[in-house]
């Protein structure tokens, strides 16, 4: 009759200890996940800002944003025929119709450029 108690009460001590556990578990997931989503949602804020900065930047050094970025000497540092120090790094704005080089552009333009439809210096 005693090892009935006995194994009663170890019985009730291990169901007992199990949802202790499982509680504590349940919590610690919940908190991990709590954490992760500040993180998910502090990535998401430094994103935007990255990008708003970057589109910023790309207004303020041009004078609008950049459509193209051409690399120069990309295809050399590949094979290996050239330094990655070397590679030249062109930004291209398309303009169409009769739109025209910015104040900004325009100071940026070097002085062997030349505008293809009128074939004379940009200035």
């Amino acid at each position: 009759m005693i090892s009935l108690v006995v194994i009663a009460v170890v019985l009730v001590t291990v169901m007992v200890t199990a949802v202790l556990l499982v509680r504590s578990a349940r919590a610690d997931a919940t908190a991990a996940q709590q954490r992760a989503d500040q993180a998910l949602a502090e990535r998401r804020t430094a994103e935007e800002a990255h990008q708003k900065a970057l589109a910023e930047r790309g207004r303020a050094a041009v004078g609008g944003t950049i459509d193209f970025l051409v690399f120069d000497g990309l295809f050399e540092v590949r094979q290996g025929a050239r330094d990655p120090e070397g590679l030249t790094l062109v930004l291209a704005d398309v303009k169409y119709g009769s739109s025209a080089l910015t104040r900004e552009q325009r100071s940026w333009t070097p002085p062997w450029c030349c505008r293809l439809e009128r074939r004379r210096p940009c200035a």
